[in-house]
């Protein structure tokens, strides 16, 4: 859009027209537009807190409008049959830790035992700087890591998730990690020797994370169904589900500013979206209302 040899830093508003103007010649889809830009933004925002540019020109840059989709959330008792199914401590301790604090998976993943504070009950989403820790006499990697939002956040946590992380570390063995395993780290020590010391982008910390959360759905499903006359109807969803099912739960009892905190978005048109999808009961509400108008009118 802007040629090879464009300085970025004097990228401006024209410039950013130039940019959006080449997105849609591509015919992208609206999203896939939205998509980029707002990498850029959060890219330039990034550089800004870095003193690499001085300004964020794709601030306030107005995008197409898209069709809001639905946010999809797990029920309570949904919830409560993954719990049961767990195939381990592991798996039931990310399920409460996911629904009861709304972290991401990449920051579950992340967590070191120096973020929970078991006797305050909350969990703390802090950078990493890139080392090691030893456990007798071998040395084991501690990640570089930063999260999405660039922002610490401490968030409180339910006693009965508490509980469970307590059992689980006591079967840490020494791992800094709530959820690395020693053996894990010392499988991703082994990538990182093979790569020049680096995981790649977008490197999945948890092995077969995707394909065992499926199985776990459709083992909770089936719990669902004992006893029934028809199998019970459960649309598989994403381990990010967890944390929209959580923003989904919160937005009943706190403010949107107090959830925007809670959840680390750095938009809080993001938030809104808990606000505006809350309620499964609302058509329920909504013939209530009328039929309460009409009582009174009678």
């Amino acid at each position: 859009a802007l040629g090879a040899d464009f300085d970025v830093r004097r990228i401006d508003h024209a410039a950013v027209g130039r940019i959006k103007r080449h997105l849609a010649d591509r015919n992208l889809a609206p999203a896939t537009i939205c998509k980029v830009i707002r990498f850029l933004q959060g890219a330039f925002s990034r550089g800004r807190k870095l003193r690499l540019v001085t300004a964020n020109p794709f601030d306030g840059v107005q995008l197409p409008k898209l069709q809001a989709k639905p946010v999809h959330t797990y029920k309570p008792h949904e919830i409560d049959a993954m719990i049961e199914v767990a195939p381990d401590l592991w798996w039931e301790a990310l399920i409460r830790l996911g629904y009861t604090s709304g972290l991401r998976f990449g920051e579950m993943l992340n967590l070191t035992w120096s973020d929970v504070d078991l006797d305050g009950e909350t969990v703390t989403v802090q950078a990493k700087r890139a080392g090691t820790f030893k456990v007798g006499d071998r040395s084991y990697p501690v990640l570089g890591w930063t999260s999405k939002s660039y922002h610490d956040r401490t968030v409180p946590i339910p006693t009965e998730t508490m509980i469970v992380l307590q059992r689980l570390k006591a079967k840490a063995g020494g791992s800094v990690y709530v959820f690395l395993s020693l053996a894990r780290l010392g499988q991703i020590a082994a990538l990182m020797d093979r790569h020049g010391g680096r995981l790649r982008a977008g490197y999945n910390l948890a092995q077969n994370s995707k394909r065992r959360w499926a199985r776990i759905q459709d083992a909770a499903a089936a719990r669902l169904s004992e006893g029934q006359a028809e199998p019970y109807r459960w649309e598989r969803r994403t381990m990010h589900d967890l944390r929209r099912s959580y923003g989904s739960v919160m937005a009943h009892h706190v403010p949107i500013h107090e959830l925007r905190s809670l959840l680390g978005h750095s938009n809080i048109r993001t938030t809104e979206r808990y606000y505006l999808a809350v309620g499964d009961d609302l058509a329920a509400r909504v013939r209530s209302a009328f039929a309460h108008a009409v009582a009174r009118a009678s």
